[in-house]
């Protein structure tokens, strides 16, 4: 399903809003300010379903292929990373889960945006 992606001003702002709203939210505005202030705006692509924020390398972004998905754990309020290549749940697709502490966060991002080459020095086509 391809989704629309916004700005990361869009993003920030929801999430500044949200976290206005209620505090457990401060860490993914934390998250999406830093990456929003960082080199990654300028080649990736950013929506929000609900309270998570989705990450693709382009901007037609296909909701059942690679999205990196990153949520607050209600629990324990630990930052989930999840990624799977596809919407398929066939062994072969590549499917992890990640959880950090939110201090943890951009730098979690950035190892996943190096280790799958989204953005090498600059964005990739």
């Amino acid at each position: 399903m391809i989704v629309q992606t916004q700005s990361w001003q869009e993003v920030t702002r929801f999430y500044r809003d949200i976290a206005g709203k209620n505090s457990f939210f401060r860490p993914m505005m934390a998250l999406a300010e830093h990456i929003a202030a960082s080199k990654y705006s300028s080649g990736l692509y950013p929506w929000t379903s609900m309270n998570t924020l989705c990450v693709s390398q382009i901007p037609e972004a296909d909701s059942d292929k690679e999205v990196l998905r990153i949520s607050l754990d209600p629990r324990d309020g630990v930052l989930v990373y999840d990624f799977q290549e596809t919407g398929s749940t066939l062994p072969k697709y590549q499917h992890w889960i990640r959880r950090c502490s939110p201090d943890e966060g951009f730098s979690r991002f950035e190892r996943f945006v190096q280790l799958k080459k989204w953005f090498v020095d600059g964005p990739l086509s």
